[in-house]
C-alpha cells in the first residue's frame, strides 16, 4: 500500500488525450472510441484543466437531449 499509482502502473501519464469546452460531442465520443478510455480531461485555450468529460455525461446529455426535444 506503500507504492504510487504510477508504481503499479495504474492511469496514465503520458500521451493523454484531452478534451476542450467547444469540442462536439461526437468528437469527443470518437476519443473515447479510438483510445479506448472511460473520461477526457477537459481543459482550456491554455491547456488548463477545468473538468473531466466521462462517457457516463455523454450518454446523460444524450437522454436528457431525446426526452425534452
Amino acid at each position: 500500500m506503500q507504492k504510487t499509482l504510477r508504481e503499479l502502473k495504474i492511469g496514465s501519464y503520458e500521451n493523454i488525450e484531452t478534451a476542450t469546452e467547444d469540442m462536439s460531442i461526437i468528437t469527443a465520443l470518437h476519443k473515447f472510441v479510438e483510445r479506448r478510455v472511460s473520461a477526457l480531461p477537459m481543459v482550456d485555450a491554455e491547456g488548463r484543466l477545468v473538468d473531466i468529460y466521462a462517457k457516463f455525461d455523454v450518454i446523460v446529455s444524450d437522454i436528457i437531449l431525446l426526452h425534452f426535444l
